[in-house]
């Protein structure tokens, strides 16, 4: 009797074991798979904002951005930095408020005089919380400032 269960145990344990590691394996190969395809994205994102960056450059230099779409994009900026304190609160209120004192400087200042630093920290603040968050938002403020820092630098003879 007691041979019997000493036998059922050891039949049990060992089923136990092997079950464990054969999922420890599967698990092992799920997590490598998954950390490829996280690698795929991240290469995604930066082959996106570079083709981004570039063709805003080349049609920048090229002198195809308007005022009106110079204005259009900055009240995008104010519009959509003006929203997300109502939202939850993705940014702190240090970011949000220096966003829009470079969308501000932009609107309102000669370009000479706009604070190039500040547009670079609030690009800074846009990528990091995509990067952090994902969202569409987020996505799409980097876009409209570095936009706006484009023409920015040509209407200074940078390009």
């Amino acid at each position: 009797m007691l041979a019997g269960l000493i036998g059922t145990v050891v039949a049990v344990v060992t089923s136990i074991a092997s079950l464990a590691h054969w999922l420890g394996r599967k698990f092992t190969r799920i997590d490598a798979r998954f950390q490829q395809l996280e690698g795929r994205i991240d290469s995604l994102a930066s082959f996106t904002r570079s083709t981004y960056t570039l063709l805003v450059d080349f049609m920048t230099m090229k002198g195809l951005f308007t005022r009106e779409e110079r204005a259009f994009l900055v009240r995008e900026v104010e519009r959509l930095s003006a929203s997300l304190p109502l939202k939850q609160n993705p940014l702190t209120r240090e970011e949000v408020k220096l966003i829009l004192e470079a969308a501000r400087e932009v609107k309102e200042k000669d370009p000479r005089e706009v604070d190039m630093e500040k547009l670079d920290k609030a690009l800074e603040i846009a990528w990091n919380w995509f990067e952090r968050e994902g969202k569409y938002e987020a996505a799409r403020l980097w876009m409209m400032l570095y936009a706006l820092k484009a023409i920015v630098r040509r209407e200074r003879g940078e390009y």
